[in-house]
């Protein structure tokens, strides 16, 4: 009686090969799903303004440094033809690079009307901003 070896009585299992179009497929939904965040990022849902008084205006975050604030509606605000009602609070974000806006923010006196001209984005990253309203420019009533 010979001895066989484990290879012999029971060949190698072949490896699990992915199907080619396996493969083209999760690259299409790999490349699609880049694209539409790209797009949800840098596109804006709506253009609009905003009148009404700062009510705060800060500097916030440990890591991810934003400016954000909150202004107090006194007329109704409208953006393609949306509208809400008087006395509601707004909340917006400052890109860094915008300086014009952010210091005509931080000179702002309580009781001051400001207009301020914003798009808003589809989506936004927790280190990007805390409001989907993003300031591109403001202006003293």
């Amino acid at each position: 009686m010979t001895l066989k070896f484990a290879n012999e009585i029971m060949p190698k299992p072949k490896g699990w090969k992915i199907p080619l179009w396996f493969k083209f497929l999760f690259l299409s939904f790999i490349l699609l799903g880049g694209i539409s965040l790209i797009f949800l990022m840098r596109d804006a849902y709506k253009d609009g303004e905003v009148t009404g008084k700062i009510v705060s205006f800060s500097k916030r975050g440990v890591l991810f440094k934003t400016y954000e604030g909150i202004l107090l509606t006194d007329s109704e605000v409208e953006a393609n033809g949306d509208k809400l009602a008087n006395g509601t609070k707004w909340e917006f974000t400052v890109p860094k690079d915008n300086a014009p806006a952010i210091n005509a923010l931080e000179e702002a006196v309580p009781e001051e009307r400001l207009k301020i001209k914003f798009r808003e984005k589809y989506f936004r990253f927790f280190w990007q901003a805390d409001s989907r309203h993003v300031v591109q420019k403001v202006e003293r009533l």
